[in-house]
């Protein structure tokens, strides 16, 4: 390793500065991927206003259907799946699930009691099962929802579906 830094003639010892006092300055002004920051070669695709935080599904998963191509629900106008959006804040990692139900309004209908009413939270009614309109769907939902913070993003996401996070 020393080889190698004597042969760069104390190139690197210039540039460290340079380097060391970016950061320093980016770190000063909370610019991070979570908090938002400047666009480009550090922070790709993060919101250029680092008080706005801006959704972004990761992937979506469903133990039943969605998961895999080659499985169909028997009906495809009658039907229930619980599906989990994994979503977070743009170019961050570790999403959070938020988890919703996908139904037709004919499996729907088979559920509630006779003559007797029943609630419906965080429920995703569709026509059909059509897989790609349902990830589709989905993904318009969930995804560029913005607010200061991510809990006031995480707040509006948590109107279609339960946050893993949310009170109880």
């Amino acid at each position: 390793m020393d080889d190698v830094l004597r042969g760069l003639g104390g190139l690197w010892l210039l540039t460290l500065p340079a380097y060391l006092l970016l950061f320093w300055r980016l770190a000063r002004r909370g610019n991070t991927p979570v908090t938002g920051g400047p666009t480009g070669a550090f922070f790709p695709g993060v919101a250029v206003d680092p008080k706005v935080i801006v959704s972004e599904v990761q992937y979506i998963v469903s133990a039943d259907l969605l998961d895999r191509e080659d499985v169909q629900p028997p009906n495809s106008d009658d039907f229930g799946v619980e599906v989990q959006a994994y979503v977070g804040p743009r170019g961050s990692l570790g999403p959070e699930a938020f988890a919703l139900f996908v139904c037709t309004p004919r499996w729907l209908a088979r559920q509630v009691p006779e003559g007797g009413p029943t609630f419906i939270r965080h429920c995703f009614l569709v026509a059909r099962f059509d897989r790609e309109k349902i990830r589709q769907e989905i993904l318009n939902r969930f995804n560029g929802v913005t607010g200061p913070t991510w809990q006031a993003v995480a707040a509006k996401l948590s109107k279609d579906a339960t946050w893993e996070f949310e009170p109880k």
